[in-house]
């Protein structure tokens, strides 16, 4: 898409945005709201919440932003009390509105795909950090971890529901949960617990539902999680080898999918395993585990 054509849809921002609008309650953050969004839209170069303030937004009287302004948007991202899960509602109703009709296009219905994804951090005091297998760098490194649920259609895909994992460690700890303003009914859960969360989160919100569920051999190997999701009666891709290609070709560039899993066991989430997923790595490691060559160090 060229700049040109992301400016030309700056119109069509204040419409999406007024679909969302309530979830920010009050008429001054669902400006800020506004103005994030089209800072990270439409905004060029490096992205920080100065930038986006004083380039997108406007001071109450209508004039220029200043700095007042910028410390008001940092006050709204840190503090302000919205509805998050509001809004990943209001995503799924888009969802089931734009994008499941075109399931008609091709015999797998509507996909979930369970997967993970890392962020790398230089410091500790970003909530849940810690050394802990990195996805994108296929290693242990410092690194936030979040467990995401996506919808995928012949349409195109969405993100359905998503939460941050926090390590026992984390969990513990009430100076860092106080400090990264962890709400106190937030309890260490494993990957495969806040997968299995999400996808009962998504189905009790009633505008989603799937006919197949995908995921990597890392969830896959979990005997609790797959009980429960027969539980559900949800039927998963492992039972259809289709479901598995088709949905790989259509999220590989959002770096999602179910794939082979070939990560190695150590530093996969030492604390985040359940005993199913712990189970699963011994008998996959030495299968997976990538063979170790002379002068390299290994992987």
């Amino acid at each position: 898409m060229t700049r040109d054509e992301v400016r030309a849809l700056g119109r069509g921002l204040a419409k999406l945005h007024a679909r969302f609008a309530s979830c920010f309650g009050r008429r001054e953050a669902q400006g800020h709201a506004l103005t994030y969004l089209k800072g990270l839209l439409l905004g060029e170069g490096r992205k920080n919440v100065e930038r986006m303030a004083l380039r997108f937004g406007a001071a109450a009287d209508g004039s220029a932003a200043s700095q007042k302004e910028v410390v008001a948007m940092q006050e709204f991202l840190t503090r302000s009390p919205w509805d998050a899960q509001g809004v990943m509602r209001e995503i799924q109703a888009a969802f089931a509105e734009e994008f499941v009709p075109s399931t008609s296009q091709w015999p797998l219905g509507t996909v979930g795909v369970l997967d993970e994804t890392s962020i790398v951090k230089a410091g500790r005091e970003s909530c849940g950090t810690r050394p802990q297998y990195c996805g994108r760098l296929a290693k242990t490194a410092n690194c936030q971890v979040g467990v995401f649920l996506l919808g995928v259609t012949p349409a195109g895909a969405a993100l359905l529901d998503c939460r941050l994992y926090l390590p026992k460690e984390w969990a513990k700890d009430r100076r860092r949960r106080k400090q990264t303003r962890v709400p106190s009914s937030i309890r260490f859960r494993t990957k495969s617990q806040i997968a299995l969360d999400l996808v009962e989160r998504t189905l009790a919100a009633g505008q989603v539902r799937f006919d197949w569920l995908a995921a990597d051999a890392f969830y896959g190997h979990d005997g609790d999680f797959l009980s429960a999701l027969d539980k559900l009666g949800q039927r998963r891709g492992g039972q259809h080898a289709r479901v598995a290609q088709e949905v790989h070709g259509r999220t590989a560039a959002l770096g999602v999918g179910p794939q082979a899993d070939a990560r190695p066991n150590e530093g996969r989430g030492q604390d985040g395993r359940g005993a199913g997923e712990k189970a699963a790595a011994r008998g996959l490691e030495d299968r997976q585990r990538p063979p170790r060559r002379r002068g390299t160090g290994g992987v």
